[in-house]
């Protein structure tokens, strides 16, 4: 939970709780959390409560009691203790990515959240990158800008974003309904991160990024990450889904995107699976590498050295995978068959409003092979499109999971946000993945 103030210092609470609206049980809160703008006169006080004795797949409505007058309200959910079978109610996940409050004043993503089927409602949700966009619009950054008045602005950019409400609809309703996993991309900082930007003079020296960086990153930390580390990961029964940020740790010689722990991590959670899992990522994985493009726009994951080990990870992973992402404005399902003959998938949702000067809406395939460009030690394996939602239009996506014997069996739908947009009204993509023996 965060508290923001805008034009003076956040004053830390009298007393605080949180309160559940059906069984009447209060947590207190308190030893709050603070960021700061540097003449200490904005700032945000934040703080990560564990509620106890909540039943596993429950949705608990809540309400925040600052000095015993109601301040907030959300629905907290608690993931299932196993996944469903069939006929049962499916594990149901919402992707989506890339959002700008400017371009969306309508409320739009947030009045298509809030009127979901109700046997559609995300147990979880994830979201991979921009969720708020600190650089737009980008001619307001052309001239340079001191730390006070980047710090003034990052806080107005998160405050207009995720308080966004109003007759059922507005971004708030995405955030405050259940449990959400965030990974960051460049926008939580700038275009490109950590790497300089053509259009914010601010970040053309290092000692620009690094005031724009820890100013943006202490946001980041306070509202959107669970913690210092770049990985976590999240088990639902059989299925376990991998977070990793691949922005906040990036090396500024293009050697990583994850640092050596986190890449760890992963490689032991890759070789440990048992059964099909998720990866979340914030940029896709099935990409070409940017080429001179990267220092004009933003550097790809096949950019980096790293990539490669990715590569091998995934390649030589013993059990299927199913990659989600976003970022690059359009919806798309891909898949690769490994040697060992056990599937990657990759889905991208994205994006949820399209940003100013987000350049024209245009779905791109996948490049044909992965990974792309030839590799020492690893075999390139053909990838296929699929599905028959090809269109790049702002949405977010619902994905069902649920387990048939050793299948994971999963359902991918779209949901468009404009104004009288063809949604689809049956699945974009269907499927099984077999757990490997």
């Amino acid at each position: 939970m965060a508290a923001m103030s805008l034009g003076a210092a956040p004053v830390r609470p009298a007393t605080a709780w949180i309160e559940e609206r059906r069984s009447g049980r209060r947590t207190s809160v308190d030893a709050w959390d603070e960021w700061l703008a540097p003449n200490g006169r904005a700032g945000v006080l934040t703080r990560r409560v564990q509620l106890q004795g909540l039943q596993p797949r429950a949705r608990e409505p809540i309400d925040l009691y600052i000095d015993g007058t109601l301040a907030a309200s959300a629905v907290v959910t608690t993931l299932p203790d196993r996944l469903p079978t069939v006929g049962e109610k499916p594990f149901t996940i919402m992707l989506g990515s890339c959002f700008c409050a400017a371009e969306d004043r309508a409320g739009r993503a947030g009045r298509r959240f809030a009127t979901l089927p109700g046997g559609l409602t995300p147990d979880m949700k994830l979201l991979s990158g921009d969720q708020v966009y600190l650089d737009a619009p980008f001619y307001q950054f052309i001239a340079r800008r001191n730390s006070q008045s980047l710090a003034e602005t990052f806080l107005r950019r998160y405050y207009d974003t995720w308080t966004q409400s109003g007759d059922e609809q507005g971004y708030r309703q995405v955030l405050a309904s259940g449990a959400t996993f965030f990974t960051a991309d460049d926008h939580e900082f700038w275009n490109n991160a950590p790497f300089p930007s053509s259009f914010s003079t601010s970040t053309w020296t290092s000692g620009g990024r690094k005031a724009w960086w820890d100013l943006a990153a202490g946001l980041f930390r306070a509202l959107q990450s669970p913690g210092p580390s770049a990985v976590q990961q999240i088990d639902v029964g059989k299925l376990s889904v991998f977070v990793a940020d691949t922005r906040m740790t990036r090396s500024a010689d293009r050697k990583t995107f994850l640092d050596p722990a986190g890449m760890q991590q992963l490689e032991a959670w890759c070789a440990g699976l048992t059964f099909p899992g998720l990866l979340l990522v914030g940029q896709p994985i099935f990409a070409k590498s940017s080429g001179w493009r990267g220092r004009i726009a933003d550097w790809n994951l096949p950019d980096f050295e790293q990539y490669r080990q990715l590569c091998k990870v995934l390649l030589d992973a013993p059990q299927p995978i199913v990659i989600l992402t976003g970022d690059v404005h359009y919806g798309r399902v891909s898949q690769v068959h490994t040697a060992a003959g056990h599937e990657l998938l990759e889905i991208i949702a994205s994006p949820m409003s399209l940003v100013t000067a987000g350049g024209a809406r245009e779905w791109k395939a996948p490049p044909p092979t992965f990974p792309d460009e030839a590799m020492p030690g690893i075999v390139q394996r053909p990838i296929e499109a699929l599905a028959s939602w090809q269109r790049a239009a702002d949405h977010f996506l619902t994905l069902e999971v649920w387990q048939e014997g050793g299948r994971l069996g999963l359902r991918a739908r779209t949901w468009e946000t404009a104004p009288g947009a063809g949604t689809p009204g049956a699945p974009v993509f269907a499927h099984f993945l077999q757990r490997r023996m």
